[in-house]
């Protein structure tokens, strides 16, 4: 059994965008899950839009985060950094997480056959493991020394399914810096995605109100006793508290809400 957390997806899986908060979609069998890929990809979707569609899946193989892209899926493995953004379709995703070929009663016209699914995915994707992980080591040599602003993190990664989702429910929630030129605010979601908020706030009005905002997929990671949220594989957010969270030099404090009521 696998589970299921989209963000910015309608109820019903045809529409995306912000106005959808997280959807726990929770246990489905493998062709509920085939079939919630398949409605995702068929989503229309905007490429200059400024937040991700995704899925969370947390399965016996390990979690998953899937996002939609214009009539593509890009599926990564959250415990791998050479598994990243894999463009797959939705056969290829439900082989990657549970091992499971496509059956022809499972398949759509579109969806290749077991025999052709292999040719044309599973030994290129076994060669692209293996090129991935030599570019990842060189270019991890290469850049290294020459990016100090974003150094690779070492941070051990958490991989149990069910320690992440504790995670997730005790530290899911809005967080910012305070009532001043330039705050900010964080909003780390369920769905493995944390938004990064800059925002103004008019005493007069009691209001924030929105400057920017970025969209980053995360993952948990522990070490010494700590908990952190790593975005993008370079951005560490140090979970001090379930009510307060520590990005670079600036501390932020949990409020109540989500970040768009505030802007209301």
């Amino acid at each position: 059994m696998i589970s299921l957390i989209a963000q910015y997806v309608s109820d019903d899986f045809v529409e995306v965008g912000e106005n959808f908060d997280r959807l726990e979609i929770g246990n489905v069998t493998n062709a509920e899950f085939l079939d919630y890929l398949e409605k995702f990809v068929a989503i229309p979707m905007d490429p200059n839009s400024d937040f991700t569609p995704n899925i969370r899946v947390t399965s016996p193989k390990g979690v998953f985060n899937i996002e939609a892209g214009v009539d593509k899926l890009y599926l990564s493995d959250t415990s791998d950094p050479n598994l990243s953004s894999i463009e797959s379709t939705p056969g290829e995703a439900l082989f990657i997480i549970t091992g499971l070929e496509v059956t022809p009663a499972d398949q759509t016209s579109g969806q290749p056959s077991s025999k052709s699914f292999q040719k044309t995915f599973l030994y290129p994707c076994l060669v692209l493991v293996i090129v991935a992980g030599s570019v990842a080591a060189i270019g991890h040599k290469l850049l290294t020394p020459t990016d100090p602003l974003f150094p690779p993190v070492t941070i051990p990664l958490i991989n149990d399914g069910a320690k992440i989702v504790d995670l997730e429910n005790e530290y899911a929630g809005t967080y910012y810096t305070g009532r001043k030129e330039g705050d900010r605010l964080i909003t780390i979601s369920n769905g493995g995605v944390v938004d990064f908020f800059e925002v103004s706030y008019s005493p007069d009005d009691q209001k924030y109100s929105l400057v920017k905002r970025a969209s980053r997929n995360y993952v948990f990671g522990s070490e010494g006793g700590g908990f952190f949220a790593i975005a993008d594989k370079v951005h560490v957010i140090t979970l001090l508290s379930p009510d307060v969270i520590e990005y670079y030099d600036g501390r932020y404090n949990r409020v109540s809400g989500t970040a768009e009521s505030l802007f209301k």
